[in-house]
């Protein structure tokens, strides 16, 4: 009873690792939009976008 529950509790964490590290979405587009702020008050504008696939990451 005692090594069932380790095997359990080790493929309970090795799941979890392996959906963690799943990444679905690698092939999507990613931006990063830079804002600067005007003024004193809480408004912003945008100052730049960083799409390079190497700089986002």
């Amino acid at each position: 009873m005692k090594h069932f529950k380790i095997v359990i509790a080790f493929l309970g964490i090795l799941s979890i690792f392996i959906a963690g590290c799943f990444n679905p979405i690698s092939s999507e587009e990613q931006i990063i939009n830079v804002q600067k702020r005007i003024g004193d008050g809480y408004k912003y504008e945008n100052f730049k976008e960083i799409n390079d696939r190497k700089q986002v990451q």
